[in-house]
């Protein structure tokens, strides 16, 4: 019988890819009222990371876990016991593209991690390419793409494309809709995407106040284009904040 060692999906099987990182997870918690997680994996990050040491990263962070060395996961409740297996190899199951923080809103309730404005300092077509010649993305069926607004890279409809012939995920596509792509629109068409845009507001002035621009109409235009081409696989919500709850 395999040995039970603590670990979790994210360590063993996600990549999450930001400007100037590659963390193993978006999960956060609280240890002595201080927030922990969006653990790191590679950091200051200045050339696109080889597979290497993607790899090597990931097995230094699971020993650190089991055989009780202080690290990043220390407390996490999201650890499981099980017979998780060694992690001799890359086997990516799950990506998610946040890889810049350039957005075209700058929301009440988001931080400058998100529209600081950084753009990738390594190579993320290159790093998908290398992904797939070593065979790490065979088993890849969950993509998410976030940002910043991940709609306004200029890479974006290619990498999306690709991603989409290439591996065919279950994609999903967090877009603040202020931006029409006709990339987007053709793959909700042909069932390949789903999107989620947040409007948090119903008037043009709270909009402004929450979403940092005007732009409610134009956001609303967008949505009911992607909606005729496949509506149910696009989901809008609402988070309640100060300036929007009553």
């Amino acid at each position: 019988m395999a040995k039970k060692t603590y670990s979790c999906s994210d360590l063993h099987h996600s990549l999450y890819l930001a400007p100037n990182q590659v963390r193993t997870c978006c999960k956060r918690f609280f240890i002595d009222g201080k927030q922990r997680g969006d653990v790191v994996l590679l950091d200051q990050l200045e050339t696109t990371p080889t597979i290497k040491e993607i790899t090597h990263a990931k097995q230094e962070l699971y020993s650190k876990i089991n055989t009780s060395i202080p690290n990043d996961c220390d407390g996490c409740p999201f650890l499981e016991e099980k017979e998780w297996g060694p992690i001799e190899k890359l086997e990516v199951r799950h990506i998610s593209f946040e890889y810049h923080s350039v957005c075209n809103m700058k929301c009440s309730y988001c931080s400058e991690e998100y529209y600081g404005g950084l753009k990738p300092n390594y190579d993320v077509d290159q790093l998908i390419k290398n992904l797939k010649t070593e065979q790490a993305l065979v088993n890849c069926s969950s993509v998410v793409w976030g940002g910043g607004e991940p709609v306004i890279d200029k890479n974006f409809n290619h990498l999306i494309k690709k991603i989409t012939s290439d591996l065919n995920p279950v994609q999903r596509v967090f877009t603040n809709s202020l931006k029409f792509n006709d990339v987007l629109c053709d793959l909700l068409n042909q069932n390949k995407v789903r999107i989620t845009t947040s409007i948090d507001a119903g008037t043009e002035k709270t909009f402004r106040l929450v979403r940092g621009r005007p732009g409610l109409n134009k956001v609303f235009q967008n949505l009911q284009k992607y909606a005729k081409k496949n509506s149910k696989l696009v989901t809008i919500k609402y988070i309640f904040t100060k300036e929007n709850y009553k």
